[in-house]
């Protein structure tokens, strides 16, 4: 049978001023354009993204019809898809027909007639068209203890398999094609095994086919043992292996006992598709960025350690699977926002990953999510030493999980899909208010009530730095909620909804960590944090050596604290970076501009040169070169910051305001739904008569907090009692 869908456009705001968080710039009535036959990529529900054909459209008319094929089956079953369609919210946008090639750099490519229609930047005929000819430039099958590196692939991809080469696959033009030919169908054991992929870069390794007219099929790099793992590891290592635009999932990857080690992923599946198993598109969103498949190495080593994702499209970026997986220094950045739900990692079931000295950041969609429900039966996580700043809540449902010395402080002040910038508050400075409680939170909790009643009374939270705790969902009066069970020690706590006042310490954090601006976030000596042993790093000495950074080790040093060009640095600054691939030593030179000099020779896994005292309002270079085991000396890339006039770790403000009451929190949160700044100020004022026992509304928000909450600039119109 044949189901028709429905999209309908809400149109664009009448004044993009006059429009907070889900502003929108286009008009699909008001363009004029006819859509019949493109491609409709869309937020087809929370957290899945799809596509299908453009049936019927009418130029002038607001409404796209399509064959609703999408997760068809499961809807017939239970009335919706994963999480439902969320009140019919979402983003779109179209492709796919010549009639939609209207802007510079846009291209179409008439399949039945074999011609390429571009759009140039400048105008001009190009005087040569490169394009993707080829899908595999390698395939290894049924081979063994085999290293293959030190290559950069370019438009093509390989693949690794244990049976015969399908046959829509047999004779790929120009691929190499590696090993025996197998007899096919599942194995309980093996033939492909004991590889080693190393210092490999993968850019734009794969393509979706769309534009030739297969909606669905996209063809990435995959390394696939469909065997018994558990019996029969494979065994494969990845160590230092990058993706880069790839259109669809950069990598399959499915083996007992296989390892990764320092891999990358960037903008890569940015329409944020899923395929969790090569070619087939996953309507439920069961995968990730990466989400490989496979029993962990028998003797004890982790699975995936010192890994970096940055601005990658699906709604999570990690889906491990197994038991207990380590999740490990992995470096979670700018997670893309078609898909309205989302986080870095999602995780559950009975033995949920153990995630620890990870930094996330820069993302409206979740940090660290333990998912499930107490009722589900997900328990005995671990989230330890994790960073969060920019991102949204770190989530514990469940029960019996361990949630220790973590730090999280700025919350995000967007959504995990409408947000109107690449990440929150693109003009906040170091100087600026880094505790935004107001309209974000740091830790959301399963309490007693929503699924069963003894949901977290056994999870561990303790030794933590958290700006605000919410409870999810619903619960019981007497649970204490979001505070639920006996195990809450030494947390500094800003805020809570519901609000418990026992719990709540009132602190800056710029006070509480040395330099959080320049990502050191080590404890202020003397501090609060210091005092209660809170957050994820140390306390700072004069005797520091190492600081541990996430993410994957590469070429050249990186990561460097003060980071590169920066404009006000703390003038007593540690130097710190992240080391480079198979360094044995490092040897640092700095100085100021123009003069640096050798400062420091570093082994192993030091990474911390403490310069003392710098001058106010100077600009400073410095530059890290690798040494490796055979002597051999990589000169690395200069860096510069200029220096501002403040120091590290100053004294916690005398004027803290007071913790902002739970009325105001909720009259922000509605606040944020409003898209007119008449309404807005409506809004405000129903704030200040709630709140009439603190001194004045400018204890608890601000216009300016209110209008960045709702992803607004300052507006000028907005002043006297209208604020």
């Amino acid at each position: 049978s044949t189901y028709e869908g429905i999209v309908a456009d809400v149109g664009a705001c009448a004044d993009m001023s006059d429009c907070c968080g889900r502003c929108n710039g286009h008009d699909l009535a008001a363009d004029g354009i006819d859509a019949t036959g493109a491609s409709v990529v869309m937020n087809m529900w929370g957290n899945g993204v799809g596509v299908q054909r453009v049936t019927k459209h009418t130029p002038g008319d607001n409404k796209l019809y399509y064959n609703a094929s999408w997760c068809r089956e499961t809807i017939l079953r239970r009335g919706k898809c994963a999480d439902g369609y969320r009140n019919g919210l979402g983003r779109y946008y179209v492709e796919g027909t010549l009639a939609l090639l209207d802007a510079p750099t846009e291209w179409f490519f008439d399949a039945s007639a074999g011609e390429l229609y571009l759009w140039a930047a400048d105008g001009k005929e190009p005087s040569g068209v490169a394009y993707k000819a080829q899908t595999y430039a390698v395939q290894f099958f049924d081979s063994t203890f085999v290293n293959f590196g030190n290559v950069t692939f370019f438009g093509t991809t390989l693949e690794a398999f244990h049976d015969e080469i399908p046959s829509e696959k047999k004779g790929d033009e120009g691929a190499s094609v590696v090993g025996k030919s197998g007899s096919g169908g599942k194995k309980l054991q093996p033939m492909l095994t004991n590889f080693l992929f190393e210092s490999i870069d993968f850019m734009h390794p794969d393509a979706s086919r769309r534009p030739s007219g297969d909606l669905w099929d996209v063809r990435s790099t995959s390394v696939w043992s469909n065997v018994l793992d558990d019996l029969w590891p494979t065994n494969h290592t990845f160590s230092d292996v990058g993706f880069k635009y790839s259109d669809g999932v950069a990598l399959h990857a499915k083996g007992g006992g296989n390892r990764y080690r320092s891999m990358r992923w960037e903008f890569c599946s940015w329409n944020a598709f899923c395929y969790a198993t090569p070619g087939v598109l996953d309507t439920n969103d069961d995968c990730g960025t990466f989400a490989p498949q496979g029993a962990a190495p028998r003797n004890g080593e982790k699975v995936m350690e010192r890994l970096t994702f940055k601005n990658n499209g699906p709604s999570k970026t990690l889906r491990p699977s197994g038991e207990n997986i380590p999740v490990t220094y992995v470096h979670f950045e700018g997670q893309l926002q078609l898909a309205n739900d989302g986080c870095f990692v999602e995780t559950g079931g009975p033995q949920s990953a153990h995630m620890h000295h990870n930094w996330c950041f820069n993302s409206g969609k979740g940090a660290l999510r333990f998912d499930g429900t107490d009722r589900g039966g997900t328990a005995n996580g671990l989230m330890a030493f994790n960073v969060g700043w920019n991102v949204s809540n770190f989530v514990v449902k469940g029960d019996n999980h361990t949630f220790d010395h973590n730090t999280a402080f700025d919350p995000s002040d967007m959504g995990a899909s409408f947000g109107p910038h690449s990440w929150p508050n693109p003009g906040q400075t170091q100087f600026d208010d880094l505790d935004r409680i107001l309209g974000g939170g740091s830790l959301e909790v399963e309490c007693p009530g929503e699924t069963t009643k003894t949901a977290d009374l056994q999870s561990r939270f303790t030794n933590n730095i958290l700006e605000r705790v919410t409870g999810w969902k619903k619960h019981t009066a007497d649970s204490h909620c979001p505070f639920p069970g006996e195990n809450w020690k030494n947390n500094m706590v800003q805020e809570s909804d519901p609000e418990e006042p026992e719990y709540l310490t009132r602190f800056a954090i710029n006070s509480e960590l040395r330099w959080p601006w320049g990502r050191d976030f080590r404890r202020c000596p003397g501090s609060t944090a210091d005092k209660m042993d809170a957050g994820a790093y140390a306390t700072w000495t004069a005797q520091d050596t190492q600081y541990w950074i996430p993410g994957a080790l590469e070429t050249y040093p990186t990561m460097p604290s003060p980071r590169d060009a920066e404009g006000a640095a703390i003038v007593d600054a540690d130097l710190l970076f992240l080391k480079a691939y198979r360094s044995v030593q490092h040897v640092v030179y700095f100085g100021e501009a123009g003069a640096m000099k050798k400062v420091a020779t570093l082994s192993g896994d030091d990474n911390v040169v403490q310069t003392g005292a710098k001058k106010p309002n100077t600009k400073y270079e410095w530059r890290v070169d690798t040494v490796y085991a055979d002597g051999s000396v990589r000169t690395g890339n200069v860096w510069t910051f200029t220096t501002g006039s403040h120091s590290a770790c100053p004294p916690t403000p005398h004027d803290l305001p007071p913790a902002p009451h739970v009325a105001a929190q909720k009259c922000v949160d509605a606040a944020m739904k409003i898209k007119s700044i008449a309404a807005l100020a409506t809004e405000v004022k129903k704030c200040y008569h709630q709140i009439k026992h603190e001194k004045s509304l400018q204890d608890v928000c601000t216009k300016d907090d209110l209008l960045s909450f709702c992803g607004c600039s300052p507006i000028a119109q907005c002043d006297g009692d209208d604020e």
